[in-house]
C-alpha cells in the first residue's frame, strides 16, 4: 500500500498529450471577443479612411465646378465687339473703349501661380509640372486657344485676330504640300473648308454648337503655329472622368516644330499652352538667372512630323527637333 502513487487527473480523455497553450472554453471565448473587438476596431479606421477620402473628392469636385463658374463668368464678360475693316482688306475686330470694358481691361485674364492650390495646375502631369512658373486663364468668349497664342507671342490676349490673320497667311502657302490631309480627296476638302472658315472668323463670342469648328483646333492649330511664329509649340491636354464616384485623370503632351525655319534660340521660348475642360491656358516656365529654361522632361515629338518631313523633304530639309535634347 506505501508503494501506490496519489491519483491524477486526466486532461486528455483521448489519450493523446495536451498541446502546450491550449485554453479552457472560457479563455477561448474571451480570445475571440478581443479578435472581434479588434477587427471592429479596424473596420471603424477603414470607414474613416474611407469618408476622408470621399471628402476629398467632393473638394476636388467643387474645386473643378468653381472653376468652370470663373469660366462661366468670364463668358459673360466678354468685351462688345465691332468689325473694322483694315488696310488689306481684311476685317478684324477693335475693342469698343466703354467704361465697362476699361474697367474690365486688367481682369480679362487671370493668373494661378500656386502649385500646390491652384487646380490648373493639377492639369499637368508631375512630371511636366515642376517647371512651371505660371498658368494663365484666358477669356471664355470661344477664342481662348487664338488668345493663349496672343497672350505666348504679344503678351495680350486681345491680339487674338492678328494670330488668326498671320495663321491664315501661312496655312494659305502650304495648304497643298505640308498641311494637306491624308484621306480621300474630298475629305481633305472639307477640313481644308473647315480650318478656312475657322481662320476667317472674328466672330466674339462663340459658343453655341454651331460655332465648335471656330475653336482652335488641337490637330491642325498648332502646327500652323509653329510654322508661323517659327518657334515650337507645347501642348498639355488634360480630360477627367468620375467613375463609380472615382475620379479618372488623362494626360497628354505633345511639341510641334516648325517644319521650315527656326533659329536655335527660339528652343528657348516655346508657345506653351494647356486644354482643359474644352478651356486654354498659357503657361510660363521657370528660368535661370540668364533667361534660359530651366531643364524639365520634354514632352513627345508630334506623331506627324516624321511623316510630313518625309513627304515635303524639299520644303522640310532641316529636322529641327534635334535641337530639342
Amino acid at each position: 500500500m506505501t508503494q501506490l502513487k496519489p491519483p491524477t487527473v486526466n486532461t486528455n480523455r483521448k489519450g493523446r498529450k495536451a498541446k502546450r497553450g491550449v485554453k479552457s472554453g472560457v479563455e477561448r471565448m474571451k480570445i475571440g471577443r478581443e479578435m472581434f473587438e479588434e477587427e471592429q476596431k479596424k473596420e471603424i479606421a477603414r470607414r474613416k479612411v474611407e469618408e476622408k477620402r470621399q471628402e476629398e473628392l467632393v473638394k476636388k469636385r467643387k474645386l473643378v465646378e468653381e472653376e468652370q463658374l470663373d469660366q462661366e463668368i468670364e463668358k459673360k464678360k466678354i468685351r462688345l465687339t465691332v468689325f473694322v475693316k483694315g488696310e488689306d482688306g481684311s476685317t478684324y475686330p477693335e475693342k469698343k473703349k466703354t467704361d465697362v470694358v476699361e474697367a474690365m481691361k486688367n481682369n480679362s485674364v487671370r493668373t494661378y501661380t500656386n502649385a500646390n492650390k491652384d487646380v490648373p495646375f493639377q492639369w499637368i502631369e508631375g512630371t511636366f509640372r515642376k517647371t512651371i512658373k505660371a498658368i494663365h486663364s484666358m477669356s471664355g468668349d470661344g477664342n481662348c486657344g487664338f488668345r493663349a497664342v496672343a497672350f505666348e507671342v504679344y503678351k495680350d490676349e486681345d491680339d487674338w485676330y492678328k494670330v488668326k490673320q498671320k495663321m491664315k497667311n501661312t496655312y494659305l502657302k502650304y495648304k497643298d504640300t505640308l498641311y494637306k490631309g491624308v484621306g480621300t480627296e474630298m475629305e481633305n476638302k472639307v477640313e481644308e473648308d473647315i480650318m478656312m472658315n475657322r481662320l476667317d472668323s472674328f466672330k466674339s463670342p462663340c459658343l453655341v454648337n454651331d460655332d465648335l469648328p471656330l475653336w482652335f483646333s488641337t490637330f491642325t492649330c498648332p502646327q500652323v503655329v509653329a510654322d508661323t511664329y517659327q518657334r515650337p509649340v507645347i501642348l498639355y491636354c488634360y480630360l477627367e472622368n468620375f467613375v463609380n464616384g472615382e475620379i479618372r485623370r488623362f494626360y497628354e503632351s505633345q511639341v510641334f516644330f516648325p517644319l521650315i525655319e527656326m533659329e536655335m534660340s527660339k528652343t528657348e521660348y516655346p508657345i506653351s499652352l494647356l486644354l482643359s475642360h474644352t478651356h486654354f491656358y498659357s503657361i510660363d516656365y521657370q528660368r535661370t538667372p540668364t533667361g534660359r529654361l530651366r531643364k524639365f522632361t520634354k514632352p513627345t515629338i508630334n506623331h506627324d512630323h516624321a511623316r510630313i518631313r518625309r513627304d515635303n523633304p524639299t520644303l522640310c530639309s532641316t529636322d529641327f527637333s534635334i535641337l530639342y535634347t
